[in-house]
């Protein structure tokens, strides 16, 4: 059949109007005048209730198809089939034609009209639906997808979601966006990645958007959400990204997120938005230094709401990672990777965020805080600590024994404040082979506090293996001592004191130094003291060291045993000082003690031994050994040799005048001769049967 509307006089709009029934148009041609409707497949009308309409054969169809479902009465939507021939038209869609079914086989040539698109079905022919569109372009073209979108956009561009909608991961190409940038106005929808298609660099796509470098980007008032197993990362950026009223939540959909956010270039900005980690999961990281990307600072401001793991690391190269806490709220650590000591974070002071294990706030005195890591200088048992003094204070009373880190020290010496132990302490200090120097604050009761160390009464303190020393300005003593002390195998090194300059004060206790403890006196200074103060209990100090004591010693009331050690020391006493308080029954020392000193049954007779005699030429001895006696005779000392010694055992060769050269005189006894310590110190002495 032809129908031909062009042919004659009339006024046909529709040359073929389809209504009811079921319409086949086979090796037909339908030509519509300009203006008119080839045919129509349009139903429910009246009480026509169903409408098929086929395209067969050889066919030619010459104007616009329309179809349409009127809604007039009950009935169903139109079907139209095109399945041969040739359209020279369009697919006009009417009244609810979004309702009806437009097919057509593949081979059949006919575009989808505006806002509609075919459906390839699989089995050779095509459905008309209309297109979902998910996202615009502001002012421009509409996407069904995203991923589009992104693709057709240009620096400056707003891209609004027009609805939850789903797809492949994102790539934003390096310097697509650098000028005014790209915004994605996600308009209170979700976009949820399923693939299968992800972003990422080569071998690593398991993103869900890449914003690489030289880019700026903005992300606002949306979600987004990973729903396929290979998605690790949810936004992996290097560009500078602004995150504004978002919500990206990995715990949602079926994922493997390790990280929600991984920031490893630019300036990242996390506005009002929500960040929740999977379990194991890290909410965002600050991460820089590899790769050629030098640089990262990240700020979380605004409400935004953090739950899980914030991770900082830096590689080395470039500049360390910033991370700025200015507000909303962290449910979470802070994680400190390899090199985040070398990474800024800071936070205001009302943020709350707890300092991550073997770091701190710092205040910076302007209401933030900086992150550092805790300057460890000594440990209980696992537990470290920045200060003698807080370890002291986690001691109690407890026995407890507290030891200085070597990973502290600066060439073998630790630094700090003086150290206050309180009564009731139970301490062994480990100085494990360092030095401690009180060069900071001093300590000591109100209007005294000028001591390295004040260790106080009922307690019983021990420092061993180590030196102490007290250089702060305001140093006068390394230690005052109310308790029961033992100092073994400790230097305590008063040069560096000011003022009284005691090394050591005794007040109270038993003080031991054993092992090979020595003290030394700044000049003009004491070595220590053991001295009766107000009603503090008289001090008893017991030395048996091979260390040295080099300094004035003051006895002002307190009990002094002397055992063995060497003494480079003068003796100080006072009206306190009485008979017996001080005990010596061994040593060596510079200058020869007074007899006084000496415990019953001992006296001070020469050093004969070789190895110290040179350095201290005297010594204490009991009266039951071999003892050589120095003793006053018209104010010149001489040796007293018994009567039944045989002097010609002695022999001491001195030259004559030049006539007398080469001969010798023996020495007998007695003689005047002034004998000095130099002289005794260049002597030999033998046991003398």
């Amino acid at each position: 059949m032809v129908l031909d509307a062009t042919q004659g006089t009339n006024n046909i709009g529709y040359v073929l109007s389809t209504n009811n029934g079921n319409t086949v148009i086979k090796d037909t041609k339908i030509t519509a005048k300009e203006g008119g409707k080839a045919f129509d497949a349009d139903s429910g009308w009246g009480n026509y209730a169903s409408n098929t309409v086929e395209l067969t054969g050889e066919s030619v169809i010459n104007g616009d198809i329309e179809v349409a479902f009127e809604k007039k009465t009950e009935g169903t939507p139109s079907v139209l089939k095109l399945t041969s021939g040739t359209l020279n038209g369009n697919i006009v869609l009417g009244a609810n034609a979004d309702e009806c079914t437009v097919t057509k086989s593949d081979a059949f040539e006919a575009a989808a009209p505006a806002d509609h698109k075919w459906v390839d079905n699989s089995d050779g022919t095509s459905t008309l639906k209309p297109c979902e569109y998910v996202a615009q372009i502001e002012g421009g073209a509409k996407f069904e997808s995203l991923e589009a979108a992104f693709a057709a956009a240009t620096d400056g561009a707003t891209i609004t979601l027009l609805a939850n909608s789903e797809g492949n991961g994102i790539i934003a190409p390096q310097g697509k966006f650098n000028t005014t940038g790209l915004t994605v106005n996600f308009n209170n929808f979700t976009y949820t990645i399923t693939g299968p298609g992800l972003a990422g660099s080569t071998g690593t796509k398991t993103q869900a958007f890449q914003l690489l470098k030289d880019n700026k980007i903005t992300f606002k008032n949306g979600a987004i959400v990973g729903n396929n197993a290979d998605v690790k990362m949810m936004i992996q950026n290097y560009s500078d990204l602004t995150l504004d009223n978002m919500v990206l939540d990995a715990t949602q959909g079926t994922n493997n997120i390790g990280y929600v956010l991984s920031t490893n270039f630019g300036n990242t900005t996390i506005k009002d938005t929500k960040i929740v980690a999977k379990e194991n999961g890290t909410a965002f990281d600050a991460c820089t230094g590899w790769g050629g990307y030098t640089s990262n600072n990240v700020e979380l401001t605004g409400n935004s709401e953090i739950n899980g793991p914030i991770e900082v690391s830096f590689s080395g190269a470039g500049t360390a990672p910033v991370l700025k806490l200015t507000s909303g709220t962290h449910t979470g650590e802070i994680v400190m990777a390899d090199g985040a000591d070398k990474a800024t974070v800071t936070k205001n002071n009302d943020f709350v965020q707890a300092a991550p294990e073997g770091y701190k706030w710092v205040d910076n005195g302007n209401g933030t805080s900086t992150l550092k890591p805790c300057e460890y200088i000594c440990a209980i048992g696992d537990v470290k600590y920045e200060t003698l003094q807080d370890a002291v204070n986690a001691a109690g009373t407890a026995e407890t024994t507290i030891t200085l880190l070597t990973d502290a020290a600066t060439d073998g010496v630790i630094s700090g404040n003086g150290v206050k132990v309180p009564s009731g302490s139970n301490i062994t200090f480990d100085l494990n082979g360092l030095t401690y120097d009180a060069s900071g604050v001093t300590v000591g009761s109100t209007s005294t506090e000028t001591q390295g160390f004040q260790l106080l009464k009922n307690s019983n303190i021990t420092f061993k293996n180590g030196t102490l020393k007290a250089t702060s300005p305001t140093a006068q003593m390394v230690i005052q001592n109310y308790s029961n002390l033992t100092l073994e195998d400790v230097n305590v090194d008063g040069t560096g004191l000011s003022g009284w300059a005691y090394a050591l004060s005794n007040n109270c206790g038993t003080i031991n130094l054993t092992g090979s403890t020595s003290i030394t006196a700044k000049e003009g200074g004491r070595a220590f003291d053991t001295c009766k103060f107000g009603d503090y209990a008289i001090p008893t100090v017991n030395i048996n060291t091979t260390g040295v004591i080099s300094g004035p010693i003051e006895a002002t009331g307190g009990k002094l045993n002397i055992e063995n050690g060497k003494f480079d020391v003068t003796w100080v006493t006072d009206s306190h000082y009485a008979a017996g308080d001080i005990q010596i029954t061994g040593g060596v020392f510079t200058e020869k003690p007074a007899e006084e000193y000496c415990a019953e049954g001992y006296v001070p007779t020469f050093n004969a031994d070789p190895e110290t005699k040179a350095n201290y030429p005297y010594a204490v001895k009991s009266k039951d050994d071999d003892v050589y006696e120095l003793i006053d005779a018209e104010n010149y000392p001489f040796m007293d040799l018994p009567s039944d010694i045989a002097v010609s055992s002695v022999t001491y060769k001195r030259s004559f005048s030049s006539t007398q050269v080469g001969k010798h005189q023996a020495w007998f006894v007695p003689m005047d001769y002034t004998i000095t310590a130099g002289d005794v110190a260049n002597f030999t002495f033998y046991k003398i049967q």
